[in-house]
């Protein structure tokens, strides 16, 4: 079960906690009303108990589920700083790789030059 689907569990379960909560409520007034009936009136309110019991767990729940959600956030995120900067320094590696070619190449050009006089016109012809 992924974090959404638990958070998707827990929103559900809050409504019907919250609309059990309002039922009981609506039923302590009623009773309130009919005070011929005390003992309907004690297990409604022990309802209600319950009720917000339940419902204080599920914030519990919920706080525990953002906390480990911002966690697993937070580790997402270091492994990704982590990806960019091993990705930068092998960018950084092949440049000069690059640049250490290109010089070498401007050598290997210079030294045809030097040693043929047509060889700088005949690689600069190929290119």
């Amino acid at each position: 079960m992924t974090i959404l689907d638990s958070l998707q569990t827990l929103g559900r379960s809050v409504f019907i906690g919250c609309f059990g909560l309002v039922a009981a409520r609506i039923a302590v007034y009623e009773e309130e009303d009919d005070e011929d009936d005390e003992d309907d009136e004690d297990f409604d309110v022990t309802t209600e108990a319950q009720v917000v019991a339940y419902l204080n767990d599920q914030q519990r729940i919920a706080a525990e589920l953002a906390s480990r959600q911002s966690a697993e956030r937070d580790k997402i995120t270091a492994n990704h700083d982590e990806i960019v900067a091993k990705r930068d320094e092998e960018v950084a590696a092949l440049k000069e790789m690059v640049a250490a070619l290109s010089l070498e190449n401007a050598e290997l050009k210079m030294k045809i030059a030097s040693t043929t006089p047509c060889g700088l016109q005949n690689i600069e012809g190929e290119a």
